[in-house]
């Protein structure tokens, strides 16, 4: 298994790579009907795009991975705030939660433990932003996945893209945390002895050798 190095996007040239990715993993392959494909340019963006953090996977130049967080309190999330019933959390929505999309991965990786590894780096960013709630939906192959990472169930619900999906939660509380031997606490733990909120300079290096359960969007 390739070396892969995880990093946010930070010029245009990682975004349109991120953006041709998509296209080529949920159109080239998965065949999905997507609202905001530019079949043209090969390319997948949507508005989420101008304010959320892009993470990317890469080995051999290439990119093989990426997912997508937005927060709250950055606005633009009405149409996921209703489709998750994000006000569930009272008082804590918008400004402590967030939204995870766009997470996939390359054939070659689907074994690897690289979905985890970028949901770590989701986890580091929100965690750093003082996030204490992460949402996301997916079908239905894919709950079992997220439900190890720690994600409980919310409901059925459909998406104007996807048809029936099902909404999940994330604690990122300390004591949710705690309580589920999540195996984020120690990034958490980490993040707080550094008491900084380093975001713009976050990387995540690892291996991918390793069997994991690994999602596709």
């Amino acid at each position: 298994m390739s070396q892969t190095s995880i990093r946010l996007a930070a010029t245009k040239n990682d975004l349109d790579a991120i953006f041709a990715f998509r296209y080529r993993i949920y159109i080239d392959e998965m065949g999905r009907k997507q609202k905001y494909a530019d079949h043209a340019l090969r390319l997948i963006r949507d508005p989420l795009d101008d304010t959320g953090y892009n993470i990317l996977a890469s080995s051999g130049g290439s990119v093989v991975g990426c997912v997508r967080v937005n927060l709250g309190r950055d606005g633009g999330l009405d149409y996921y705030r209703n489709l998750l019933n994000m006000d569930a959390v009272g008082k804590d929505c918008p400004t402590r939660v967030a939204l995870c999309t766009r997470l996939m991965v390359a054939p070659k990786f689907r074994k690897s433990t690289l979905a985890v590894r970028l949901s770590a780096a989701c986890f580091d960013i929100g965690f750093s932003k003082g996030v204490l709630w992460n949402f996301i939906d997916c079908n239905d192959h894919l709950v079992g996945f997220f439900t190890k990472l720690g994600y409980e169930y919310l409901h059925k619900c459909c998406h104007e893209e996807y048809g029936e999906v099902n909404a999940m939660r994330f604690n990122l509380s300390l004591d949710a945390l705690r309580s589920n031997k999540s195996i984020f606490l120690h990034n958490a733990e980490r993040i707080i002895r550094a008491a900084t909120d380093p975001v713009a300079s976050l990387s995540w290096q690892g291996s991918d050798e390793g069997r994991a359960f690994s999602p596709t969007g």
